[in-house]
């Protein structure tokens, strides 16, 4: 039986995974000079990319959670609320375009998709 610590241990190792495969998708679908890294710390980092609904703003936490997630938010959220797809899913007052998933899959398979639909 695994101690809790080993648990931690393999889901930070889980983590760190998911976030590269998150940045590479990022750069593979978005134009690398339109990508800022915003902020690099040792519990974040963050991206911003000017969207045609203004400033979007991507955050991957390096935590033990057991959800994968990736934090996502339009700076003005009207802006984007103009889009029948995106304003479906989003928080109209926030901005906040979250997702969380159990499956890492799911969550890579999502942010792709919404990266394709901020293209358009």
């Amino acid at each position: 039986m695994k101690t809790y610590e080993q648990f931690l241990t393999e889901r930070l190792k889980s983590m760190e995974s998911f976030n590269k495969k998150v940045v590479k998708i990022l750069y593979e679908v978005i134009e690398p000079t339109d990508i800022k890294l915003d902020t690099y710390i040792s519990s974040m980092i963050s991206y911003s990319i000017n969207t045609k609904y203004g400033k979007l703003s991507i955050s991957l936490h390096t935590n033990k959670s057991e959800v994968y997630s990736i934090f996502i938010r339009f700076d003005i959220p009207r802006l984007a609320f103009s889009d029948e797809e995106i304003r479906n899913e989003m928080n109209h007052y926030s901005g906040k375009w979250n997702i969380h998933m159990m499956e890492e899959g799911e969550a890579l398979l999502l942010f792709t998709d919404r990266l394709h639909m901020i293209k358009k």
